[in-house]
């Protein structure tokens, strides 16, 4: 039964209880103010530090950068505190510096402070900022965007974004992105922001977007080390209080992530995407899958962490094997990961390998792929019919002498290493043994990461849970299981070969032969180099 905590003008509501089996028996509490709807989680971690991490549920809606330019705005000054005071305050009270970031979900405030006494101090002149900045013009005009007397486009946020979007992971993961989850989908937007659109947003558009989504009701704040958490709660109340009469909206209307994501509306999720390099001699690929079962099931999740570890952790791992560890490799590292979106997918990534020809830019793939951006490639070649042809790759006898960006070399090849693999475990022989030591390591690592950041496990695991508590999973995701993944780890080592077997089959091997085949299953983003571009931005 949910309990109501009082105390003066403070009413909370226990809302669950997780105890951390697998990280020394910690124990969360997840509480819920009953007039203003801010969660709160308390974690009780030993040792002199204590964590604040302030999340809302965000999601861009176009390539303006809203949030992005939000979490910036949200530092300078407010109604009742200068520019400035912040960081003095939590630098006087043994914390490092505030800081901040934006996902594609999610924008997320947080700092760490020496005991209680500076956490008390800090915490309520940090929700002051978030929920009450002043966002002035002038405040817009610095930090965002503007033009100055040169005639020169300026502005921190913009002069950011201008130095990364042309790089070669944004483009790719933006790319990835669209093709996993369709054009009109939150994650196929750029959240930090394209330049060419920050310049077009005004002030007031990010006046609107703080009253629509930073609302008490879409705040949640994560608190961790050794404190009474009845003075924090009671310290967030009072806050809360002076910033509902300062102005801050208590309702969010439109809460992100409340709805299903639109259908994929891709013809195909397979790309060549161009990127400015003056090495043009490698490139990168990448794949993306989703999940079969969805955000709630913690099993495969770990399932995927655990393969990553067996199929990529080491040299000797199979996959090194087959591409990196050779005479002429076929990439220079293969890195695999999962991405807790809310609809989650692993993502696995070959970088370094080697580019051989140019054909691609014009259009000549004969792979049923998309290449973007070929309609600008052909304008800024008539526009440059002078300049030198764009130079083939350098040759060099520790490259592979096959171009792997070509047709289905590199999908077949895959899909070829992976299915190796499953004979090889079917025989329940050393690669077996070889995964079921992956899943113990993956389960020792887990506890070593805990050791050592106690706070960025505890808020890094528990955010996905409050940010997508209202997505239409179908089941609600037990509290703290993304961070404690005892009951996943127990069943995991339970499981028999034939299980494993049955999972890289299904999450892997089947969503790339669908996209070999039909074009539209995993993602593959071939990232090719090119010098035209090179040339275009300068």
């Amino acid at each position: 039964m949910n309990r109501i905590l009082r105390h003066a003008t403070m009413q909370w509501r226990d809302e669950g209880r997780a105890v951390l089996s697998e990280y020394l028996g910690v124990e969360l509490v997840k509480y819920r103010h009953m007039k203003y709807g801010t969660g709160v989680v308390v974690g009780k971690v030993e040792g002199p530090l204590c964590k604040a991490s302030m999340v809302f549920a965000t999601e861009p809606k176009d390539d303006k950068g809203h949030t992005h330019c939000l979490e910036h705005l949200c530092f300078m000054e407010t109604k009742t505190y200068p520019r400035g005071f912040l960081d003095l305050l939590a630098t006087r009270c043994g914390s490092q510096g505030t800081n901040a970031f934006t996902e594609f979900d999610h924008t997320q405030y947080e700092f760490e402070v020496t005991g209680e006494p500076g956490l008390v101090r800090v915490l309520p002149v940090f929700m002051n900022h978030v929920l009450c900045p002043l966002l002035s013009e002038s405040g817009f005009t610095t930090e965002i965007f503007h033009i100055n007397g040169k005639g020169e486009q300026q502005g921190v946020v913009y002069s950011e974004m201008a130095g990364r979007e042309n790089s070669e992971m944004d483009l790719m993961w933006n790319s990835l992105l669209k093709r996993m989850f369709g054009s009109t989908a939150p994650y196929s937007y750029e959240t930090g922001g394209l330049s060419s659109e920050i310049a077009k947003l005004t002030r007031q558009e990010i006046v609107d977007y703080h009253r629509e989504v930073y609302t008490t009701d879409n705040l949640n704040i994560i608190v961790t080390g050794q404190f009474d958490t009845q003075v924090i709660l009671n310290t967030i109340d009072q806050a809360l209080v002076k910033a509902v009469e300062a102005g801050a909206r208590v309702e969010c209307l439109n809460r992100a992530f409340s709805k299903k994501l639109p259908a994929n509306d891709y013809p195909t999720t397979r790309a060549v995407v161009p990127f400015p390099s003056e090495d043009t001699s490698i490139g990168s690929i990448a794949y993306g899958f989703k999940l079969h079962k969805g955000l709630t099931n913690i099993e495969e999740q770990t399932a995927l962490e655990v393969m990553w570890r067996y199929l990529t952790g080491l040299s000797s791992s199979p996959l090194n094997q087959a591409f990196v560890e050779l005479e002429f490799p076929i990439a220079s590292s293969v890195f695999g990961d999962l991405h807790l979106a809310c609809e989650p997918f692993g993502y696995l990534e070959f970088s370094g390998v080697p580019y051989n020809g140019i054909e691609l830019l014009n259009g000549s793939s004969n792979d049923g792929e998309i290449i973007e951006n070929s309609e600008e490639e052909e304008e800024d070649e008539e526009d440059e019919e002078d300049m030198e042809p764009e130079p083939p790759a350098s040759p060099s006898t520790k490259m592979s002498p096959l171009d792997w960006f070509r047709g289905d070399g590199m999908i077949s090849k895959l899909i070829d290493e992976l299915e190796s693999v499953l004979h090889k475990l079917e025989s329940q022989g050393p690669e077996w043994d070889h995964l079921k030591k992956a899943l113990l390591k993956e389960r020792l690592s887990n506890k070593e990461d805990f050791e050592d950041s106690p706070h960025e496990i505890i808020s890094s695991g528990i955010a996905p849970e409050l940010i997508f508590e209202g997505y239409p999973t179908g089941k609600k995701i037990p509290f703290g299981a993304m961070v404690d993944k005892h009951a996943a780890f127990e069943f995991l080592e339970q499981q028999n070969v034939g299980w494993w077997i049955s999972f890289l089959r299904n999450t892997m091997i089947s969503e790339l032969k669908d996209a070999k085949e039909k074009g539209f299953g995993a993602v593959e983003i071939k990232m090719v180099p090119s010098m035209q571009l090179v040339r275009r931005m300068r």
